[in-house]
């Protein structure tokens, strides 16, 4: 399934990549559209590749990709492979979150405890 979508990318990639080389600023509005539009499903394709690559642990050949969309940082790969069979879940709550102790040292609680109180510039903020 992952090579066939992968392959999906790559030719939208590339199709995109044609419709920017042959992008004429002189073609009539319609034409411009269709090939912008291209150039975006391209773009859209080249990160999701980058992505589908981060989740098979491909980190060169995703920052190569992400590099060149003008991209300088990128998550880390462990963030997209899949979860540790090590860490048990709990039985029966399959999709239900999972609350670990101890896991943040206090002064970064602290700190999102004052930037989240009741009242704080952050609530005024973001609505």
């Amino acid at each position: 399934m992952a090579e066939a979508e992968e392959a999906r990318l790559r030719r939208v990639i590339a199709a995109g990549a044609r419709a920017a080389a042959r992008l004429d600023t002189s073609s009539t509005s319609a034409k411009l559209k269709q090939a912008a539009g291209r150039v975006a499903a391209g773009a859209t394709a080249q990160h999701d590749l980058a992505l589908l690559c981060s989740r098979q642990g491909r980190g060169s050949e995703a920052d190569r990709l992400l590099r060149a969309l003008g991209m300088r940082h990128r998550l880390s790969v462990s963030i997209f492979a899949p979860p540790s069979t090590a860490t048990p879940s709990p039985a029966g709550l399959c999709g239900a979150p999972i609350v670990l102790d101890g896991v943040l040292p206090p002064a970064v609680i602290a700190g999102l405890q004052r930037a989240l109180r009741p009242g704080a510039a952050f609530w005024e903020e973001h609505g």
